[in-house]
């Protein structure tokens, strides 16, 4: 693959052996977010090799002078694989490469976004529906810096975008339709892939801090809506989605990022309502 791309501190190249046409253009489609026109002219620092087995083949990372070479070697019988299949085993890995050559920053599994000046993070497990929701949220005039993972630099206190391509879940069409959010006329499709034009993405960091993080949840026997958090149950609602214990063990740093943040548990039930009390 020609291009270059960069995931955070993270510059990176992709060898596929053997190539695979339909695989390399999936692959470049959904991380087209992380594009860049050449890498930095900084050595990038050395490291052991990183592998990683899957049961379509082995992703190899390696430091190669001013970027990282991440060589994607495919089993035999690949070629007769679903590309978008290939793209679900070895894309996290990359990301999730990128975010452990980041080792200084703050990470936390949650969706990010833009709008003016207030970025809000919305945290959840898997499957509770932060992707939608995310999407939802552009048609109320946000920007995306991530659906997955959102990094934070300790030192300046900036928000570091990691456009990764969302994924949509079966039933997010219809939703994202009753709040008038077309997504197969505003944004492409790939598979289960969306693939969003750059104006949805908010790509340079943000100096802004987080004004609101949502603790999500899906709980049919307790109330639906908002509850408010103090600003030590809102730190205990992150630490399960964050590495915010790793580097800030007595959280002095978190309790300074999170000074200005008002914190809420969520419990959604209703798609359009949901959307409209975070987008007030």
């Amino acid at each position: 693959m020609a291009d270059t791309f960069q995931i955070a501190a993270y510059p990176f190249r992709i060898g596929l052996y053997p190539q695979l046409t339909a695989f390399e253009r999936v692959l470049t489609q959904v991380l087209a977010a992380f594009r860049v026109l050449q890498p930095p002219s900084s050595p990038v620092p050395p490291h052991d090799p990183f592998e990683y087995y899957t049961r379509f083949g082995m992703l190899r990372s390696a430091a190669d002078q001013n970027i990282y070479q991440v060589d994607i070697h495919l089993d035999p019988d690949a070629d007769w694989v679903d590309p978008i299949r290939l793209v679900d085993a070895f894309e996290p890995q990359i990301v999730n490469q990128a975010v452990r050559e980041s080792p200084l920053s703050l990470w936390i599994h949650g969706a990010c976004l833009l709008r003016g000046k207030e970025p809000i993070l919305l945290v959840a497990s898997t499957g509770a529906g932060k992707t939608t929701l995310s999407l939802g949220l552009l048609h109320q005039g946000y920007r995306l810096l991530t659906d997955d993972i959102i990094l934070v630099n300790p030192e300046t206190q900036q928000l570091l975008p990691l456009p990764r391509c969302p994924k949509y879940r079966a039933d997010a069409l219809e939703n994202l339709r009753s709040i008038g959010f077309d997504l197969e006329y505003e944004a492409r499709t790939l598979g289960h892939y969306v693939l969003l034009p750059p104006r949805y993405f908010q790509l340079q960091p943000v100096a802004h801090p987080i004004r609101r993080v949502y603790a999500l949840q899906r709980d049919t026997e307790a109330a639906p809506g908002l509850r408010p958090l103090s600003l030590s149950d809102g730190l205990l609602a992150l630490i399960p989605h964050s590495n915010l214990l790793a580097i800030d063990p007595e959280l002095t740093l978190a309790a300074r990022l999170f000074a200005e943040t008002q914190f809420w548990s969520m419990n959604l039930s209703d798609f359009a309502g949901d959307i409209r009390q975070i987008a007030l």
